[in-house]
């Protein structure tokens, strides 16, 4: 008899399309408590993904949620079910649309262990070197990130209004778990930076944000050394903060975050050109509407020197 105790459920979102899109649920066969158990085995043996998903919801919107069953996708190398959802809500920070799905493991057709997850469907991405986004129709339009380092609390403590007014993403140190479900629900956007003395606790925390739609992106800093492999199977955009423009940047990093100061020299290297640059500065900013008007200052402060990824304002280094 095979045995399952708490199986980790992940959940797979297919290539975006305003029309319909794909959601995966995966269990990894070596979750299974028999010896040298694989997936064909754990399948043969009656063991099945079931459940649904239900949405979209939405705070700032009046919906209509759909529930849509997933279906087995059979034989294979764990065991796997999909939902195909029609008209697809991305989540956006001025319609933060999140989907409950509820998935039960069973053997032979009895429940062994059940679940509910938030899901949201993430279109945000990098296009050489700008970020992209898609509007409420379903285009991609470039987006132009206006972080600003400002306490999560502070920005929820209105619903997230004025934040998603101005237009801001909010830079939040080693988010936990509450923090992101609040954003997500509320339509806050999250820069995320990951700061970690380990490889194992870093790679853990970047893939435990990636389910939350309220992470725009995840910065690593600190002195941790990460392959480029580490990190295949993460679907946001991870960058890295950059000293030196002189040194050489990260294999994983696809953007950076590059001090004011240090901007004039980008234009020798090329590499720099390759991908989004965010360029940051300490400046004083009493409230969300003078930090965005810090950003705009610091973009008009730059324009002669280029028209960057986005402008990030700092309160401390």
């Amino acid at each position: 008899m095979t045995e399952v105790v708490n199986l980790e459920i992940e959940m797979i979102q297919g290539p975006f399309n305003s029309i319909s899109t794909q959601v995966f649920v995966r269990v990894n066969p070596t979750g299974f408590a028999e010896d040298n158990l694989d997936g064909q085995s754990a399948w043969h043996a009656d063991w099945r993904i079931a459940g649904k998903i239900v949405g979209p919801y939405c705070v700032h919107s009046e919906t209509l949620p759909a529930a849509i069953a997933f279906q087995d996708q059979g034989d294979g190398g764990g065991l796997l079910a999909a939902a195909r959802i029609p008209d697809p809500c991305a989540w956006t920070a001025r319609l933060p649309a999140t989907y409950k799905v509820d998935i039960e493991l069973t053997h032979a057709g009895e429940c062994k262990q059940q679940s509910q997850h938030l899901f949201t469907f993430r279109t945000n991405e990098i296009r050489q070197n700008s970020f992209y986004q898609t509007d409420l129709n379903g285009n991609y339009r470039r987006w132009v990130l206006r972080c600003v380092q400002y306490p999560l609390d502070a920005a929820l403590s209105d619903g997230g209004e004025q934040f998603r007014e101005e237009g801001l993403v909010c830079i939040v140190i080693n988010p936990t778990v509450e923090q992101c479900n609040l954003a997500t629900l509320n339509g806050v956007a999250i820069l995320a930076i990951v700061q970690h003395s380990d490889i194992e606790k870093t790679i853990s925390a970047v893939e435990e944000l990636e389910v939350w739609g309220c992470v725009t992106a995840c910065v690593i800093v600190g002195d941790v050394e990460i392959k480029d492999i580490d990190l295949n199977n993460v679907q946001i955009p991870i960058g890295c903060r950059v000293s030196d423009v002189c040194e050489d940047l990260p294999a994983w990093a696809q953007f950076c975050i590059v001090d004011v100061a240090s901007v004039s020299a980008l234009s020798t290297f090329a590499d720099w050109q390759k991908m989004p640059v965010i360029v940051s500065d300490m400046r004083p900013f009493a409230d969300c509407v003078s930090a965005r008007h810090q950003c705009a200052v610091l973009q008009k402060d730059l324009a002669a020197e280029g028209d960057y990824a986005g402008y990030c304002i700092l309160t401390t280094n």
